[in-house]
């Protein structure tokens, strides 16, 4: 089972298939069903939303998070 996210956690999404893991911010959370819960997350260099697993998600530490999602912000 994984962890549960809030609206607002920085977290690392690891996709599976692609080998890619990329830091995104929980946007919306869904409720849990036979899979697991569901997340929406976005990445700040992208313009859409991703619907994913919670398995796929680890957390990441707030400091990192804070400097990282700032940087992005400003660039765009």
């Amino acid at each position: 089972m994984s962890d549960f996210f809030a609206v607002g956690d920085a977290v690392v999404y690891r996709d599976g298939t692609a080998g890619i893991s990329r830091t995104c911010r929980i946007i919306r959370v869904m409720p849990a069903d036979q899979t697991g819960r569901h997340y929406h997350i976005r990445d700040l260099s992208e313009r859409f939303e991703r619907s994913v697993l919670g398995d796929t998600l680890s957390h990441v530490a707030p400091n990192a998070a804070e400097g990282m999602f700032k940087s992005a912000e400003s660039r765009s």
